[in-house]
């Protein structure tokens, strides 16, 4: 089966392949164009670390933001949104997404980031 899915048709796996880039790419062009996002650029797997440093002090619902933790639980709480927490993977002041879901989930994700956002004062 092995050799097989390796030296068969690999149609299917470009369609893949290029879906994932297509969601990759709206994912990174929405992230930049949200104030006091940036990210770093995804080289491979189906992730993207968004960094929240401007985020950090910030307050909402009279809470302040100090790390990743505090901005993760605040967004599920706020904006009924799961991510990551960068400090997992030992970037306090980032947050993990990931692409392996339908374009329609990535942009529902995206505004609900987006909207948690405008909310911090």
């Amino acid at each position: 089966a092995a050799v097989e899915a390796l030296n068969g048709p690999q149609d299917k796996v470009n369609e893949m392949i290029g879906e994932f880039e297509k969601r990759r790419n709206y994912m990174v062009d929405t992230i930049e164009g949200i104030n006091n996002l940036s990210i770093i650029n995804p080289k491979g797997a189906f992730y993207i670390m968004i960094n929240i440093e401007n985020c950090l002090g910030k307050e909402i619902n009279g809470k302040i933001l100090n790390d990743s933790m505090e901005f993760c639980a605040s967004l599920l709480e706020n904006e009924k949104l799961a991510v990551i927490p960068g400090k997992a993977f030992g970037l306090n002041n980032y947050i993990r997404v990931s692409y392996a879901t339908s374009m329609e989930a990535i942009k529902e994700g995206l505004n609900r980031i987006e909207s948690f956002i405008k909310k911090l004062n």
